[in-house]
């Protein structure tokens, strides 16, 4: 498992990461789709999302609730409603408000955010949209927010991510912690397989879903 030092190193890198897909994207391509119902500029609003959580949540504190980074995803993907489309809605409006350049909004947020998370301590527990949960526990969920994210835009873009091993090693790590939770046995079995070469998977899987 990943110490503090390794999610630190991983959330700087992702932040690189991501800042640098949003700031490669021409001016003529940010009406372009990008994911589902979002353009590549709704994409890259809500890829700045993970930073603009991370300074809200540390604004505040909170009673200790989420004990393990799954803990986070596991909670809202139970919160009640269509978080879904809740998000994608509220993105779009999101968007419309954002009157600067997003590379310029985006690279604002990251700056603020780093500093911010390089004075908190790892145990801080702050708030979240599930409760409350130590500051290097919610790290990860960000680096996974922003490596997936920062791939959707490389791929609206038609463009090959170079992701930083600090940062996909991380987020493969909490990928298979929810796929050990969420999935039912026989697909957790048939993903190992394919993973060590011994098949090829042939379901469609969507952990977040």
């Amino acid at each position: 498992m990943a110490n503090s030092s390794e999610i630190r190193t991983a959330f700087t890198d992702a932040s690189e990461f991501l800042l640098r897909a949003i700031e490669s994207v021409p001016v003529s391509d940010w009406e372009k789709p990008g994911l589902g119902v979002w353009n590549v500029r709704e994409l890259a609003v809500h890829a700045s999302r993970a930073w603009l959580t991370t300074l809200q949540y540390t604004a505040e504190t909170s009673n200790l609730l989420l004990h393990r980074p799954v803990d986070y995803y596991l909670a809202v993907l139970n919160l009640p409603g269509d978080l879904h489309k809740r998000v994608a809605d509220t993105t779009i409006e999101q968007a419309a408000s954002v009157d600067e350049p997003v590379p310029a909004y985006a690279s604002e947020l990251c700056a603020e955010v780093s500093t911010v998370v390089d004075n908190t301590a790892d145990d801080q527990v702050i708030t979240s949209l599930a409760g409350g949960i130590r500051l290097i526990d919610y790290l990860p969920s960000r680096v996974l927010e922003m490596v997936t994210h920062g791939i959707d835009i490389h791929h609206a873009l038609g463009s090959e991510p170079e992701v930083p091993v600090s940062a996909m090693s991380i987020s493969l790590e909490l990928l298979s912690q929810i796929a050990a939770e969420r999935l039912p046995s026989d697909q957790s079995a048939a993903l190992v397989r394919a993973l060590t070469g011994r098949a090829t998977f042939g379901g469609d899987i969507n952990l977040l879903a």
